[in-house]
């Protein structure tokens, strides 16, 4: 067989010959890997999609100020808040929330029905004890993943791995949550503001389930997020409204015990008095009456602040698996096994050209 570099230089043409020379060899190669990428298509698990879309509603109404209340209550040692401003949770931060690990963690420890070991249980504890690797999976871990999985094992211990802030995981538990995590995406179109929630789960029931859940979460998140300042404000002007009435049942009570004691005295300076202490009780009437008002107007505006999401797309349970792409599989398992067989090919050509 003629050398096949020379001078530094590789023959295509002698290689190309060479390589068709060798076709069996390389036929064999692909029809294993094709053979390989049928059995890990076949067995691959199934994946069920859910796709839950979302428009969350946009207040812009206006706030009364407290203007008048304020200053008045100031005059009596009342200080008032403002009521806040408007303030909404960008939808492009709920792909932020929704990946969260305080948030995943709600969801993941959340018991739901998985109707394909029929059985009731947290999603943590499904993925822990009840999800089997198929063949395909060893198959993949023990072949193409195999430096992974050697790595994974030198570093397996039962130390603490990655942790949340109330929580510590070790590194099995650590890449279950992270495992759970990449089950979700979120889509925003930043034109319209429609949010579009994905969820991928290896159960139809548990995905519907999953993704209802995931949209109260949301709800609930940013119901709290947009609402937590106007609570603070309805309970300090509760507060204020007892005070102002224990101060209006306090000037009243004290025109009337001024009155019974001097209701036969007849005196200039009583009457100055007595004129002095109706006018504190109408003044903390006032008080009283405008904090009242307030009062009312601020748990209205809490009512109104409350976000309102109107679902586009519901939740429902899917009929056919999204998932596997067997297809998609055979593909790659083919392109992956010429690149194999070419480049052994061509490896034993230029060795058995060396020995010439």
């Amino acid at each position: 067989m003629p050398k096949l570099i020379v001078n530094g230089q590789v023959d295509l043409m002698l290689l190309l010959g060479s390589l068709l020379g060798k076709r069996f060899l390389i036929l064999k190669i692909v029809l294993a890997f094709i053979f390989t990428g049928l059995v890990v298509a076949l067995t691959a698990k199934e994946e069920f999609t859910v796709i839950v879309k979302v428009l969350p509603e946009s207040n812009e109404s206006s706030i009364p100020k407290l203007g008048s209340l304020s200053g008045l209550a100031g005059l009596s040692g009342i200080n008032l808040p403002s009521l806040p401003n408007d303030e909404s949770i960008s939808p492009l931060l709920y792909e932020e929330v929704v990946t969260s690990t305080p948030f995943i963690e709600k969801l993941l420890y959340t018991p739901i029905y998985f109707e394909n070991v029929d059985t009731t249980v947290s999603s943590f504890l499904y993925f822990k004890e009840l999800d089997k690797p198929t063949l395909s999976e060893y198959i993949l871990n023990y072949t193409i993943f195999l430096p992974f999985k050697i790595n994974e094992w030198i570093r397996e211990d039962e130390g603490m791995g990655g942790e949340s802030k109330w929580a510590r995981y070790s590194k099995k538990d650590w890449k279950i949550l992270q495992k759970f995590k990449a089950k979700f995406s979120v889509l925003v179109d930043q034109e319209t503001g429609m949010v579009e929630v994905t969820v991928n789960m290896p159960d139809p029931v548990a995905t519907s389930q999953i993704s209802k859940l995931l949209l109260e979460e949301i709800r609930f998140f940013v119901e709290e997020y947009k609402t937590q300042k106007y609570v603070k404000t309805v309970e300090f002007l509760e507060n204020q409204l007892l005070e102002a009435e224990r101060g209006y049942a306090n000037s009243r009570k004290a025109l009337a015990t001024f009155s019974y004691k001097n209701r036969n005295v007849v005196s200039e300076f009583v009457e100055i008095e007595r004129e002095n202490l109706k006018n504190n009780v109408d003044f903390d009437f006032g008080i009283y009456r405008t904090i009242s008002s307030e009062y009312e107007q601020a748990k209205i505006n809490l009512q109104e602040k409350k976000p309102v999401f109107l679902v586009l797309e519901p939740v429902r349970i899917p009929e056919d698996n999204s998932g596997p792409n067997k297809l998609l599989i055979v593909g790659v398992f083919f392109l992956l096994g010429a690149m194999v067989a070419l480049t052994y090919s061509a490896y034993l050509i230029v060795k058995d050209s060396e020995k010439i």
